[in-house]
């Protein structure tokens, strides 16, 4: 099953030392500008017509308004989350401790024992943020890969997922204020990805709990020499292999990851989401 791919030849090989090494043919790796958003649909929903008739996911029909900017729902309902509320007004989607939210509803009894939130409208935002269920937020844009796999070849790094072992390591250099041991065990459990040059970790990518892409960090010592887009291909293409959507949120002012996204081809939605704690 995969949302929005045309996946022709994708073989991942594992060597040892959980070493990954992928052989890719046939790919035209082009991301969809959004007024090609029409394409996606289409593809979306005759890909997401057949999973269903398979009985692999249940359809979330708010999804189907924009595909491209509300497929993160979808993933998001995949990955477990329940269905708090949909209506015409809205959706609202609960995973754990994050809420996912489309459309205007903003009933704080939907967003209750929520540690963070998504919502896609500036007045649910401000609305949240009167009734005191959230004390900040912050404007993001999302970014979603539409490609199909990235061919990996460099023999100056080589690359393996990470495991419980890697754990210190990573404490030490994501520098990040949600790093704290519990989260970054959750994200060494499902996936994250290292960099290795002359044997020492440069780099490293992962899943963040809600299913973006991110946890990225190169070390000063190996910035600007590819690492960050190498260690973030090798992300994408785990996402895709295991029928997940590629997407992330990044900062408006975070030019760097910008770049990097667009570089890597992801297409990024034309209005922003936000982000509440």
């Amino acid at each position: 099953m995969c949302y929005i791919y045309l996946v022709r030849s994708f073989e991942p090989q594992y060597t040892g030392q959980n070493e990954i090494k992928t052989t890719i043919t046939d790919r035209s790796n082009k991301g969809l500008h959004y007024n090609d958003k029409i394409t996606l649909t289409e593809k979306y929903l005759k890909e997401e017509r057949a999973s269903l008739a398979q009985g692999y996911m249940e359809e979330l029909q708010w999804v189907r308004r924009d595909p491209f900017r509300y497929l993160f729902l979808q993933d998001f309902l995949n990955l477990g989350a329940d269905v708090r509320y949909e209506a015409e007004d809205g959706v609202v989607l609960k995973r754990r401790r994050i809420v996912y939210a489309a459309g205007t509803v903003a009933d704080s009894a939907l967003f209750s024992d929520t540690f963070l939130a998504l919502v896609c409208e500036s007045s649910v935002r401000d609305r949240l943020l009167e009734t005191g269920v959230f004390r900040e937020s912050f404007e993001c844009l999302q970014a979603v890969y539409t490609g199909e796999p990235i061919p990996l070849v460099r023999d100056d790094v080589t690359v393996r997922q990470l495991d419980i072992s890697d754990m210190p390591f990573v404490l030490e250099n994501y520098h990040h204020p949600g790093a704290n041991e519990k989260h970054i065990r959750e994200r060494l459990d499902e996936y994250m990805v290292g960099a290795f040059v002359s044997g020492k970790c440069a780099g490293f990518a992962g899943i963040h709990e809600e299913g973006a892409l991110g946890l990225l960090e190169v070390l000063p010592d190996y910035r600007r020499r590819g690492i960050a887009e190498f260690v973030e291909s090798h992300v994408i293409n785990w996402c895709i292999q295991n029928s997940r959507l590629p997407y992330c949120h990044v900062m408006p002012d975070n030019t760097a990851s910008i770049a990097l996204q667009k570089k890597l081809n992801f297409t990024f939605d034309t209005k922003p989401l936000y982000w509440l704690s």
